[in-house]
């Protein structure tokens, strides 16, 4: 029999299309609430679907402050880092010591493909062959 690790989860981070943090998100969720709704980053009237679950009322410049890291990121990058944000201020009361036989690690996670990059890629495509589809 193997040994059980333990794992201890001291911060949470969340930018979904039901919320822009932990709280909305968990009520969003308990609650059933969808996160679809129009189209709204890009021009999606050439396209058959016109719904998605597209993060709603992010402000960039509220959520990181910085107008310079604005600059040098895109909207992806800028979810990543408000919930990264979001998971230090989580954790801000408590004292991590690290040691060698404590490790510390972090998780990230991301479920989209940035909608330009995908017109892109159709725009592309398209101008190639006829598509139905387009995997990014």
């Amino acid at each position: 029999m193997t040994a059980r690790k333990r794992v201890a989860i001291t911060g949470l981070g969340l930018v979904t299309p039901v919320g822009n943090d932990v709280a909305t998100t968990w009520d969003a969720v308990l609650h059933g609430k969808s996160g679809g709704a129009p189209i709204t980053v890009f021009d999606a009237s050439g396209f058959p679907v016109h719904i998605a679950a597209e993060a709603k009322g992010f402000d960039d410049v509220a959520q990181l402050g910085d107008r310079k890291l604005l600059k040098l990121t895109n909207r992806s990058h800028r979810f990543a880092l408000a919930a990264a944000e979001q998971a230090l201020a989580s954790i801000a009361q408590l004292r991590i010591v690290v040691a060698a036989e404590c490790p510390v690690g972090a998780v990230y996670g991301r479920a989209r493909v940035r909608a330009q990059v995908l017109v892109h890629r159709i725009d592309i495509t398209e101008r190639r062959t006829a598509v139905e589809h387009v995997v990014p």
